[in-house]
Formats: C-alpha cells, structure tokens, sequence
C-alpha cells in the first residue's frame, strides 16, 4: 500500500484564508491526504524538516521567485492561486504586479478563479505545458448554502445577548441565515424585512439628513429593532424587547461577526462605491428602532 501523499497549505493572512483552507484541508483528507496546516513564515523557516510533498501558495508575485527555487531544491511540488486573482480594477497592474513568468516556471499547477483570471494569466506567461486550471476557489465555496451554517452562531449570540426572539443578516439579495426561538415562526419577520431590505440598507443616509425619512417599521410594533449595516451591504438584524439595552453587548460580537462575514463574502470589504477597507475600519452603522410597549 502505498503511503498517503501530503498536502501543505501555508496561511499567511489569517481572517481572509482560514476558513477557506480549513475547508479545502478537510477536503483533501477525504481524499486521501495528509494535511499540514499552518502559518506561512513559521512553515517557510522550517520547510527542511517539513514532509515532502505539494504546497500550495497563495501568490506568483515576482516575490516568491526565491521561495519557490528553494522549495523545488528540497523536493517539494508547487501549486498556487492567487488570493488577489477573483476582482482587480486595472488588468495590467495586476498581471505587472501579482503574475511573475519566473515564479510561474516554477510550478506545477496554478489554479485560476475563473476564465477571465485564466484568460489573462495565459496572455503573460509561457503555459505549455498547460497548467493553467480553471478551478474556482475554496473561499466561493464557502458561498454554498450548506456551508452558511458556519456562521449561525455569531446571529444566534447577538439575538441572545438581545433576548430577542429573531435575527437575521441579510445582503442585498436574500436572507443569508437566521435564528429564530425555538417555535417561533419566522416566515413573518422575515417576509416584513424582506419587502423592506433596500430601504434598510438606505437608513444610514436617511438618518443623517441625506435620504428618505419615512418610517420602515411603522407596521410593526411588536418588537424593537437592533439594525447594524457594514459598508452598506450586509445587514444584521435582531428583533427584541429593548434593542438600547443591546448596544454594549453587540460590540464585541459584531467585530467578531464583521471579521467572519469578510471571510465568507470577500466582497463585503468594498463599500457601495466600491472603495476597499484592506488597511482600514469597515463602516458598521448601528441603528435602534424602538417600537415594543
């Protein structure tokens, strides 16, 4: 019986490549691999004890010609994506500065996120044999509905925090997930917010004098609403008896939920206008809407 091969999935930046790579290693031990997870720098400094076999880099930056000519003299096999590959705004600084033919010779496999990454990476280096692959990304699949229930608990925390009796976090399209209490029916509330999600989006604006100012909860008055909006694209909604009371003790819960969701949906860093929040604060806007009593 031959002896499983490994797999070595370096991290280098922890809130946009964990889970996504915890996935893909769960994925390859079903497959039949020997998984090594771990931080990049800590792997790169200790790569002559490591087991040889396929490491997986996140980059073909011009960068990691060295790492990648030291790796192959030890007998490791080298795959990469790029992190940076799914959405760039100007397509020939990113092939300039993220695309380097060196570090490409030096690979076996490069996993693209799609046809037009494909497309484009082909155009700059010497792909023959192939191994330019159309393969997608673990972090779009962390997009499957299946897998949204990894990040149930965060909504389920806050509405506890709140004791509220429903939560939801919803983007401009559908309902991402929500929690409900046990035997609640929440076909109501969220049919209410649905019928309303473009307006709450808008409730920012609205309420620094730069929008609509009608009142989105005036048929309802049953609970009050904690609303938290990150970069006007995501909404955290929580129906509860005293959503004030739920200001402080949303605080710590929300960076941990803000961190996760940039996670799950990279997109979200980009804010309406499409500026990015790589190096800086995302916007959460934290609006009360006390109806209840």
């Amino acid at each position: 019986m031959s002896e499983r091969p490994w797999l070595i999935l370096p991290i280098e930046t922890k809130a946009r490549e964990l889970d996504a790579k915890t996935y893909l290693a769960c994925a390859a031990a079903e497959a039949g691999f020997r998984v090594l997870l771990g931080e990049q720098n800590g792997l790169l400094r200790r790569l002559a004890q490591l087991p040889r076999g396929f490491y997986i880099d996140k980059s073909i930056a011009p960068l990691k010609v060295p790492s990648f000519g030291r790796l192959k003299k030890l007998g490791f096999r080298i795959g990469a994506w790029c992190e940076e590959g799914l959405v760039y705004r100007n397509r020939d600084a990113y092939l300039h500065e993220r695309v380097a033919p060196q570090a490409f010779d030096e690979i076996e496999a490069f996993f693209a996120w799609g046809g037009a990454q494909a497309t484009d990476v082909r155009g700059v280096v010497h792909d023959v044999p192939e191994r330019v692959f159309e393969t997608g990304n673990p972090r779009l699949d962390l997009l499957r509905p299946g897998l949204r229930e990894l990040y149930r608990p965060d909504a389920e925390a806050l509405r506890a925090a709140g004791a509220g009796r429903y939560a939801c976090l919803l983007d401009g399209k559908s309902v991402l997930f929500e929690s409900a209490e046990e035997g609640e029916p929440a076909w109501a509330l969220r049919k209410f917010l649905e019928e309303r999600r473009a307006s709450l989006f808008a409730l920012p604006e609205a309420m620094a004098g730069d929008g609509p100012a009608d009142d989105l909860f005036e048929d309802w008055v049953q609970d009050d609403f904690f609303i938290a909006i990150l970069n006007r694209k995501a909404a955290l909604v929580v129906a509860c008896p005293d959503a004030e009371a739920l200001r402080e003790p949303a605080g710590p819960l929300l960076k941990i939920l803000a961190d996760r969701l940039f996670r799950y949906e990279p997109s979200l860093r980009l804010d309406a206008r499409g500026h990015g929040f790589f190096f800086g604060r995302a916007q959460l806007d934290v609006v009360v809407v006390a109806r209840a009593g």
